[in-house]
């Protein structure tokens, strides 16, 4: 085979009892399986697999899932971005008019101040601020912030944290139904 991480997953594929390995392309290193108890036929693209991404697309409801693990993860445009981070995808997914993920990052700014920049960045979107919460644990401090656009369907949580002097974690949690 002149692709080894597909010839792989195939054979993972067809070690399962449950699942029958339909076709294999390899020129564009995809693998078309089908779950034999629910008859569901989902496409992975193996070559994205060996570079740090993984995307699996089930044809009959058109719903696609994206793993990444590897580089920077393009947010949603109406996602408002921090000055200066790069977010880490790791998860995405759409399908049936319904969109989301997640990604993080991390700087050198303060908690509060990252906080104070979403909730400013969210409400100028047209987002409502629906929760927020702040708190303490030894020298651990948390906080998150909750908003919505309900007239395009959309949800984010920000969830920031840091502990002892290491930066400023992110998360980001997105999505969008139609």
């Amino acid at each position: 085979q002149k692709n080894p991480a597909l010839a792989a997953a195939k054979g993972m594929a067809s070690l399962n009892p449950d699942v029958e390995v339909v076709s294999v392309d390899e020129d564009k290193g995809l693998l078309t399986i089908k779950d034999k108890k629910t008859g569901k036929v989902i496409t992975v693209n193996a070559d994205d697999v060996k570079n740090g991404r993984m995307t699996i697309s089930d044809e009959s409801t058109g719903e696609k899932f994206s793993f990444n693990s590897n580089g920077a993860l393009q947010l949603p445009a109406w996602l408002p971005s921090y000055p200066g981070s790069k977010p880490e995808g790791t998860f995405s997914a759409s399908g049936k008019g319904n969109e989301g993920g997640m990604a993080h990052f991390k700087t050198s700014d303060a908690g509060p101040k990252v906080l104070a920049f979403y909730q400013d960045a969210l409400k100028s979107a047209g987002f409502k601020i629906t929760s927020t919460f702040s708190g303490d644990s030894g020298d651990s401090k948390g906080s998150m912030v909750t908003a919505e656009d309900t007239g395009n369907g959309r949800t984010v949580m920000v969830t920031v944290s840091s502990s002892g002097g290491d930066g400023t974690d992110v998360s980001l949690t997105y999505g969008t139904k139609h």
